[in-house]
């Protein structure tokens, strides 16, 4: 999946928010309280799963389709309560996705799309014309081995679910970061995966239906329970490591393209040694937006009431305090341009705070950081 995003990590809340209430349930003859329960339930992980991505907004009718497909093959319901169950996922995805859409917006992400030159964007990224090109080669073989409305519904859920790569490609905001893979590991991944797994079960169909090989097969059922048994113990062994893992803010390794951002923090421990050289309180951090937001979030949870001055950093609610006139006292975590250059990112109502940053570094710390003292006012 192209390494650790927030992307992938809503696929669960999309699946659960697609099954979790069946087209069944839609029916008035189930009971009032499990249904009212099932549909706040599935509005709850709506809200989450766009919380975690607003992209879920391209692939969630994709997935609303294939839930409809499965649920009408286990229990097949008439055409008025399927349209019921998609009208309810559509209004529940359309609320959610505004309200997230709009709080993306007021927080200064770059929201709009620009449509030319997205097909030549696709075409000069490897990475995405190839796998699009397996995932349709995958859909072309599936084709052959269609036998039902369902078969035609799976396949095109999978072409609208890569069709979305276009529209991911328009966004500015997907731009600015240059097309970084992280955006499209969704649809290039399941779009080639939905196919190849229809391929897969009629191959195991055909398999199956050999009479030499299901007699071969008929020997070996006794050992699915001590299959089922070790898939468990391995999954909760991963569980216990990945649980045992220190989450940090980047591993440091370029991506596909050489898209690089890499979090570091300085600890505590270097905050307050820092204030006692300089013999002032810190009231804030300042410098690249990968490093600034990790030291903020570190020190605060330590107790620490410390501001942001970088990229987004004119949406915290007490940035207003760095504007009363007098002189406030920071860290510069980077070097003397980027510092300065920190607060033309983050301006209070279009107004530059003025700066003074020291030439010589206070401090130099063991992962590279240099820490200088900076001075801000209000022009």
């Amino acid at each position: 999946m192209y390494g650790a995003n927030a992307h992938p990590l809503a696929l669960p809340f999309v699946v659960l928010a697609v099954s979790c209430i069946r087209p069944i349930d839609i029916s008035f003859k189930r009971s009032r309280g499990r249904k009212l329960f099932a549909l706040a339930l599935t509005f709850v992980f709506w809200w989450i799963a766009l919380w975690t991505s607003i992209l879920v907004v391209l692939w969630a009718p994709v997935f609303i389709l294939l839930g409809v497909i499965v649920s009408s093959r286990q229990h097949p319901v008439s055409l008025l309560i399927v349209f019921r169950y998609i009208g309810f996922q559509i209004l529940c995805l359309s609320i959610n996705g505004i309200f997230w859409i709009e709080i993306a917006r007021r927080g200064g992400e770059n929201s709009g799309y620009t449509w030319v030159g997205s097909s030549d964007a696709l075409k000069s990224h490897p990475y995405i014309y190839k796998s699009a090109l397996i995932a349709i080669a995958l859909m072309i073989a599936a084709f052959i081995f269609v036998r039902s409305w369902r078969s035609i519904s799976l396949i095109l859920s999978s072409f609208a679910l890569l069709a979305t790569i276009y529209l991911i490609a328009a966004s500015d905001h997907v731009r600015a970061y240059e097309f970084s893979p992280r955006y499209f590991a969704v649809p290039l991944f399941l779009g080639a995966l939905i196919p190849f797994l229809f391929l897969a079960s009629r191959f195991a169909e055909f398999v199956l239906l050999s009479s030499v090989l299901g007699r071969m097969l008929d020997k070996f059922c006794w050992t699915l329970r001590y299959l089922r048994i070790s898939i468990f113990v391995i999954c909760c062994i991963s569980f216990v490591f990945v649980g045992a893992t220190k989450i940090g803010y980047g591993s440091g390794v370029p991506d596909a393209i050489g898209f690089n951002n890499t979090g570091r923090s300085i600890e505590l421990t270097d905050f307050v040694e820092f204030q006692n050289k300089s013999h002032s309180q810190s009231l804030f951090i300042s410098g690249n937006y990968w490093d600034v937001w990790p030291t903020v979030f570190e020190l605060r949870i330590e107790g620490i009431d410390v501001l942001a001055i970088t990229k987004k950093a004119e949406f915290q609610s007490d940035f207003k305090s760095l504007y009363t006139g007098r002189e406030v006292i920071g860290i510069c975590i980077d070097t003397v341009e980027k510092c300065y250059g920190s607060t033309i990112n983050a301006q209070l109502s279009g107004q530059q705070l003025l700066s003074s940053i020291d030439d010589e570094p206070l401090m130099t710390l063991s992962n590279g950081i240099e820490l200088r003292l900076m001075r801000v006012w209000k022009p």
